[in-house]
């Protein structure tokens, strides 16, 4: 196990597959309600504790799960009263010239990472389309290198997606994934 401190409120942990197995932990039933799935939540939170001085005090955690080949890495981050869904998912926006890739791409997006989109929104702009996505999945950004095989990142940010969003004309306002992959 090894245990990173990335900022004062973030911590990296990966584990080994024999770590996971030593924990009895199962990556297919991973997750909160799974008991020692919990146990080993506590006492890593204890050891970046000690190790790398992580303290969320009091208050919620975020964690990020991801597999890897040799085990998986585990991503900690201490809840601010002022997170919530919006605040905590980047903007991130892609250009497509064409609308096959904007369909190809949307498609395959929606049907390996809809869990990870907390928005989604398509606008008009020239010479094209601009799909402006909030994904769940910050720290891997697996959703956002899928989406780049298909259009080009044109910006990241809260300013580039209030400019979208002024300037540009809204083809679909909410839930843009959705409404291009779900037949009418």
């Amino acid at each position: 196990m090894t245990i990173k401190k990335l900022s004062p409120d973030k911590v990296r942990i990966t584990l080994s597959h024999e770590e996971l197995a030593a924990y009895e932990i199962d990556w297919d039933h991973l997750g909160p309600d799974d008991e020692p799935t919990r146990e080993l939540l506590l006492q890593l939170l204890d050891s970046a504790w000690q190790t790398a001085g992580f303290r969320p005090d009091e208050g919620q955690i975020y964690i990020e799960a991801l597999p890897t080949e040799n085990g998986c890495v585990l991503i900690l981050s201490k809840a601010h009263a002022s997170d919530t869904l919006e605040s905590i998912c980047t903007p991130v926006i892609f250009r497509f010239e064409h609308a096959e890739d904007l369909l190809a791409g949307a498609r395959q997006l929606f049907q390996l990472y809809s869990h990870r989109i907390f928005r989604s929104s398509l606008y008009q702009c020239a010479g094209g389309c601009l799909l402006l996505i909030r994904p769940l999945d910050q720290t891997s950004q697996e959703s956002v290198m899928l989406l780049a095989e298909y259009g080009t990142l044109a910006a990241r940010g809260e300013l580039a997606a209030a400019v979208i969003q002024e300037h540009c004309p809204a083809l679909i306002e909410e839930n843009a994934l959705e409404r291009l992959c779900t037949p009418q």
